[in-house]
């Protein structure tokens, strides 16, 4: 009885799902420095091979026989048509062909390995002096073992946690899929290689990049993605391209277009702010962008950067019905509307007997489909009141706004 006492008891269900939280947040820790460390050495790996490879060139166009010299070929090109006399045989470290035998009768280039930089730097200034395209630098050399290493940093099996993804592309890794299956037949799969780049990896570039804001060489060099700052830059057009198609757009953005779905969006617009017939809210915000080669003026804004204005209206829950992302910065909110097709659609309503409403701040004019607040109201008053319930719902939209900037830098 005693011995029975003593022994301890076992651990309960709540006990074994904290225990293994903890576990699983070890690992992912753990696979998140593996991660950082993987990183680091391949960057090393690099720094070290183009040290070595500063000191390489290649020649292409010698004759492959079995009774060629490679080294006297070498040095009689570089003594007697580039004028070399100083360039001897202590001068090379090595010198063999590139890549394997084949029998498709193409000549294999040659790998020159000098001993000192300068040597090298004056064989290859002196190039002009032989036929175009006989002599490059090693940059080819570079680019194979970089791609093929690049590939296979790819192919790492990478266990992601949701913290991470939302962290690296802000949308977690079901959303990213879902977006996947939006745009794959928008994108062209790779076919001239098979290491090319997958749709998947493209999309996780540009989300990167959308996400941080940051350069592009950054963002190529995640574990998950490692791709250089041009296909980074491929990516990131491709992908805004597909998510610019109007089957996308249309998807996730979508003005209600009958009835029934603006009597929705009223009922909840009432049942959160008491505000009767209303629809949505609208409100422009300020996009950054690179200044432009034409027509500068337009988009010069008051905060004195250039960029875009962009229109946005929103329902009471923050979803997103209409962006017009047409004008420049220097552009006013309500001659945005004032133009835009949104305006004739609420006018065509109001002119039907329907009652239907947005939200605007003081930028914009009163109209009969649009309610901006009352100027210079006394407390207490019908007036301030309305003011109230009037800021209050016209938040969402800033809120919205907020939070898509907060996410999408």
């Amino acid at each position: 009885m005693l011995q029975a006492a003593m022994e301890p008891s076992p651990p309960t269900l709540l006990q074994l799902s904290h225990e293994f939280q903890a576990f699983k947040e070890l690992v992912s820790n753990m696979l998140s420095l593996l991660q950082k460390q993987v990183t680091k050495c391949v960057n090393s790996i690099d720094e070290m091979d183009m040290r070595q490879r500063r000191k390489v060139l290649l020649f292409n166009g010698i004759a492959e026989t079995p009774e060629v010299n490679l080294e006297n070929e070498v040095l009689g090109l570089i003594q007697n048509k580039m004028g070399l006399s100083n360039v001897d045989r202590s001068s090379l470290k090595r010198c063999h062909r590139l890549g394997s035998h084949n029998n498709n009768n193409k000549v294999r280039p040659v790998l020159v390995h000098f001993h000192e930089y300068q040597v090298k730097s004056d064989v290859w200034r002196s190039k002009s002096k032989l036929k175009e395209s006989l002599l490059e630098e090693a940059y080819s050399i570079d680019m194979y073992d970089s791609r093929r290493q690049a590939c296979e940093i790819r192919r790492f099996q990478v266990v992601n946690s949701h913290k991470d993804f939302v962290e690296n592309y802000r949308l977690s890794e079901a959303l990213i899929d879902n977006v996947l299956q939006d745009i794959i037949h928008l994108m062209k799969n790779p076919r001239r290689r098979c290491r090319g780049l997958s749709i998947k990896i493209k999309l996780l570039c540009a989300l990167s990049f959308l996400a941080s804001g940051s350069y592009q060489r950054i963002c190529g060099k995640n574990v998950n993605t490692y791709v250089s700052q041009p296909s980074v830059s491929r990516c990131v057009r491709e992908v805004v391209d597909a998510l610019n198609h109007p089957s996308v757009v249309r998807k996730y953005l979508r003005f209600p277009q009958n009835s029934m779905e603006r009597l929705k969006l009223k009922e909840r617009f009432f049942e959160k702010y008491k505000i009767p017939g209303v629809i949505g809210c609208v409100d422009g915000t300020y996009v950054t962008m690179v200044r432009p080669p034409e027509n500068e003026e337009r988009y010069y804004c008051r905060k004195g950067n250039h960029a875009r204005n962009i229109q946005l209206i929103t329902d009471a829950d923050l979803n997103i019905l209409h962006v017009d992302a047409v004008y420049g910065g220097a552009t006013r909110d309500s001659f945005i509307f004032n133009h835009s097709i949104i305006r004739n659609h609420l006018e065509h309503l109001v002119n039907a007997c329907e009652t239907v409403h947005l939200l605007g701040d003081s930028g914009y004019a009163q109209r009969a489909y649009l309610m901006v607040p009352v100027p210079n109201v006394e407390e207490g008053t019908p007036a301030a009141h309305y003011n109230k319930l009037h800021a209050t719902a016209r938040n969402t939209v800033e809120r919205a706004i907020g939070r898509l900037k907060g996410r999408f830098r």
